[in-house]
């Protein structure tokens, strides 16, 4: 044997080649590691504001996806989802946690009530569900073009579990909050604050639920033909319809201890007028015909500035509507 041959192992393998591989795949590991968590404090860090900024189909995904936990839930088409802010009900003390449940075009079907009422905490001793009335949502057109049915049909497509972007996004809120399109990739209707595109749109989408919009140039008359449009073809208010919501609210005062409370969300007058004349019910008589026994009807006073197309509010408006709410709340909760 030549003494200048380095010893070998069992492999064949000269003495201190054999343990190389292990801690090469181990510094490679390492290594992986401190790169993933250098990008996800980087993403975190791109980011300067609280808000969840999602591609519709995953922010509508998202809402689907909530377990219960609140203890304040909202529901309504797209005057709600734009025209309440939960974290005002947070902020003035009567929930500890609020969601905007609110889908575009959102119908008040049993199964959408249902829904919402089940994301609330169980053991919770004070539970609201705040229900944005509109006659759009009380018609057969609203059953048909539904934002609440189209995102459980996103959701049945989907291979990747929605709940895993929410943990993950939830994970990093505690830094700051990463932008979920840098990852999944982004869109023209995904960022957070949209500038002006075709539609001219202003929004910024938050983890709970609410979207805060505007537009670039704000046109009041914009609501005179989405109005027309929504009640063509005879599509109006049907009592087959209200009656429906009603009872599905009444079992869920009574079987969950829930507050029911209804809002009549107003918009623009004249456009508020054409909307009782198209729909053939005024907005008061619809929304007393939904209260349950022990149901609550509250409502507010808008300027006629408040409206950035004359359908829905303009983020400012939705602010003070929501704090005027939860202020009627702790009234309530006082007497």
């Amino acid at each position: 044997m030549n003494s200048s041959t380095s010893p070998s192992n069992a492999c064949g393998l000269p003495q201190g080649e054999s343990d190389a591989s292990p801690r090469l795949a181990l510094d490679w590991s390492l290594m992986t590691i401190a790169v993933l968590v250098f990008l996800a404090l980087a993403f975190a860090w791109l980011r300067n504001d609280p808000h969840f900024a999602a591609a519709p189909s995953w922010y509508w995904r998202m809402k689907l996806a909530w377990k219960n936990g609140a203890d304040l839930v909202i529901v309504g088409d797209s005057t709600v989802y734009r025209g309440l802010n939960p974290q005002e009900f947070e902020n003035a003390g009567v929930a500890t946690r609020a969601l905007n449940f609110g889908f575009s075009s959102a119908a008040l079907s049993s199964e959408y009530l249902f829904d919402a009422a089940s994301k609330m905490e169980r053991g919770s001793t004070q539970k609201y569900l705040i229900v944005g009335v509109t006659h759009w949502a009380l018609t057969p057109a609203a059953r048909k073009l539904n934002g609440y049915q189209n995102a459980q049909l996103e959701e049945s497509k989907s291979r990747v579990p929605i709940a895993w972007v929410i943990a993950f996004d939830s994970a990093l809120v505690q830094m700051k909050p990463i932008q979920i399109e840098l990852i999944f990739g982004a869109s023209r209707e995904s960022s957070t604050v949209l500038r002006a595109t075709a539609t001219e749109y202003i929004q910024n989408y938050h983890m709970s639920g609410w979207v805060d919009s505007d537009y670039v140039h704000p046109d009041p008359t914009r609501g005179l033909a989405t109005r027309r449009e929504d009640f063509k073809d005879g599509n109006t208010v049907q009592v087959a319809l209200i009656e429906e919501a009603r009872c599905a609210l009444q079992k869920i005062q009574d079987l969950d201890g829930v507050q029911v409370i209804l809002v009549p969300m107003r918009s623009h007058l004249s456009i508020d007028l054409l909307s009782d004349e198209l729909g053939g019910i005024r907005l008061e008589d619809l929304t007393k015909g939904l209260c349950p026994s022990n149901g609550i009807i509250f409502d507010a006073l808008l300027r006629e500035d408040d409206s950035y197309d004359g359908v829905h509010l303009n983020g400012g408006a939705a602010n003070r509507l929501s704090e005027s709410l939860a202020e009627q709340i702790k009234s309530m909760r006082s007497k």
